[in-house]
C-alpha cells in the first residue's frame, strides 16, 4: 500500500516538472519572440520614418520647381552678357508651357543668341520648327509641315555649331513610333536635307553631344514591333559637320 501511495506521489511529481519546464521552455519562447518582434519592429518603423523624410524632401523639391516653371517659364538667362538681360518666352516668343499650343523644350544656340523649339508639341500632332532670334526679338517657323514627308513630324532638335541644327523627323501617329531618321537644316540656306536613314525597325530617338563625339541614341525594334531595345552609336563631331557644310 505505501508502495503504490509513493509511487503515485512519484508520478505526480514528474508530471508537475514537467509541466513546469513546458511552461517555462513556452515563456522563454514568448520572451525571446517578443523581443525578436520588438526589433524587427523597431528596426522597420526606423527605416520606415527615414522613407518617409526622404518622400517628403522630394515631393517638395518637385513642388520648388513647379512653382518655378509656373513663374517664368522657359528663361534664357545672360543672353547678352553687356545687357544681361532675361528673356521670358511666354512674353517674347510665344511659347506657352501650359495653354492652347504646347511647345518642346527650349534648345539654345551655343553662341546664346538664337532658341530651337517644336511647337505644338504633343502626341499625335503635327509640330513644326521655329527658331526665335535674340537679335531681332522675333521667332520664325523654319521647318513647315509642307517641308515634311506627309504625316511625319519633327521629334528632336539639336544645335550642331550656330547656323546648322540636327532634327529627328518621325512618323507622327501611333505608339510604335519614338523616332525617326536624322536630317540636317541649314539655318542660312533653310535646306532641310536627309542625314542618316535608319534601317528597317530601327529608328534614331536622341542626340547628344560628349567631348568630340555626336551620339546617337538608337531603337531596334522585334518584328511585332512591340517591344524595342537602345543602343548608342557615335560619330565624330567634325565629320558630321563637315556633312552638315558639304550639303548645297
Amino acid at each position: 500500500m505505501n508502495r503504490q501511495k509513493n509511487f503515485s506521489r512519484l508520478i505526480s511529481k514528474n508530471i508537475l516538472v514537467v509541466q513546469v519546464v513546458i511552461i517555462t521552455v513556452i515563456l522563454t519562447g514568448l520572451v525571446i519572440g517578443g523581443g525578436v518582434y520588438y526589433w524587427q519592429k523597431t528596426k522597420y518603423e526606423n527605416e520606415k520614418d527615414k522613407l518617409q523624410m526622404q518622400i517628403q524632401k522630394l515631393q517638395e523639391q518637385v513642388s520648388s520647381l513647379e512653382n518655378r516653371i509656373e513663374e517664368q517659364p522657359y528663361l534664357l538667362f545672360d543672353r547678352m552678357e553687356e545687357q544681361n538681360q532675361v528673356v521670358n518666352l511666354r512674353e517674347h516668343v510665344g511659347v506657352f508651357y501650359k495653354g492652347e499650343e504646347n511647345a518642346s523644350y527650349p534648345v539654345v544656340s551655343p553662341n546664346k543668341k538664337s532658341i530651337a523649339y517644336i511647337a505644338p508639341f504633343e502626341w499625335e500632332v503635327l509640330g513644326e520648327v521655329y527658331i526665335y532670334d535674340s537679335d531681332t526679338d522675333s521667332s520664325e517657323v523654319v521647318i513647315k509641315r509642307n517641308d515634311l514627308p506627309k504625316q511625319y513630324t519633327p521629334k528632336v532638335v539639336f544645335w550642331l555649331d550656330d547656323r546648322y541644327l540636327l532634327v529627328i523627323i518621325g512618323y507622327a501617329y501611333g505608339t510604335v513610333t519614338v523616332g525617326g531618321n536624322l536630317y540636317i537644316f541649314d539655318t542660312i540656306t533653310k535646306r532641310l536635307n536627309l542625314y542618316i536613314k535608319c534601317k528597317e525597325r530601327q529608328e534614331i530617338k536622341n542626340i547628344f553631344k560628349n567631348n568630340d563625339e555626336i551620339i546617337f541614341e538608337i531603337v531596334n525594334f522585334n518584328k511585332e514591333a512591340t517591344e524595342y531595345t537602345t543602343e548608342q552609336e557615335s560619330i565624330k563631331y567634325k565629320e558630321v559637320l563637315l556633312k552638315a557644310k558639304a550639303v548645297k
